[in-house]
């Protein structure tokens, strides 16, 4: 608009408006190493910034499960958590950090994530539908770390990252989330990891893989 004003020599007044002073709060970072060994501890670090002092509450995550609520202090335009915590099974695991200010400008910044690896040696996920599944031991005996997994319905993609294959013992497609039905074919097709799916009632088509995403 200003240059077509111009364009036909048009006076032109503007006046810049400021924002009102509103108090924000964000979560400005979320800090951690991404790759650990398994009982490895690691420094969770979490960094609030604001535009005014004041307590605000912080509740973190892992994997879907709340660890803590905590007040954290704002002061000087940032306050800070930061607490130690360790995994012990393989796979990727996700921290979310978010805040709940009384009050706050913008919600879309009260909220951070982020992933961490715990690496380990050659890896196997048995999903199985048996209690003290005998082939854990046989995998175990071959010098492989197996997680055993019984409930399947609660399994995440997460857990397919560094192993080396995935064994289905009789578990039938609807036990298993969509999500992590999918991934198994970009973890066989593009990351090469095996899969080995053993018979019964609950398993092939009978199991309800005929035209799933494992077919």
């Amino acid at each position: 608009i200003t240059e077509k004003l111009l364009g036909e020599r048009i006076p032109l007044d503007y006046r810049e408006l400021r924002p009102p002073e509103v108090v924000d709060y964000q979560i400005a970072e979320l800090n951690f190493r991404t790759r650990v060994q398994p009982g490895e501890p690691f420094i969770v670090d979490a960094v609030i910034s604001a535009n005014a002092a004041g307590t605000v509450p912080v509740t973190v995550s892992r994997a879907g499960k709340t660890l803590f609520t905590r007040d954290v202090e704002v002061e000087n335009g940032r306050g800070r958590l930061r607490f130690s915590d360790r995994i012990v099974q393989p796979g990727a695991h996700q921290y979310v950090a978010t805040i709940k200010p009384e009050t706050d400008a913008h919600e879309g910044n009260n909220r951070q994530e982020r992933w961490v690896e715990v690496a380990s040696g050659p890896r196997i996920v048995l999903l199985t539908n048996y209690i003290d599944d005998p082939m854990a031991k046989v995998l175990r005996s071959q010098g492989f770390a197996v997680d055993m997994i019984e409930d399947t319905l609660s399994i995440s993609p997460g857990i397919l990252t560094g192993a080396r294959a995935v064994v289905l013992n009789n578990v039938p497609s609807y036990e298993l989330p969509n999500d992590f039905l999918t991934s198994l074919d970009f973890f066989v097709n593009e990351q090469g990891g095996g899969l080995l799916m053993a018979g019964g009632k609950n398993s092939f088509g009978s199991g309800g893989y005929y035209q799933s995403a494992l077919d």
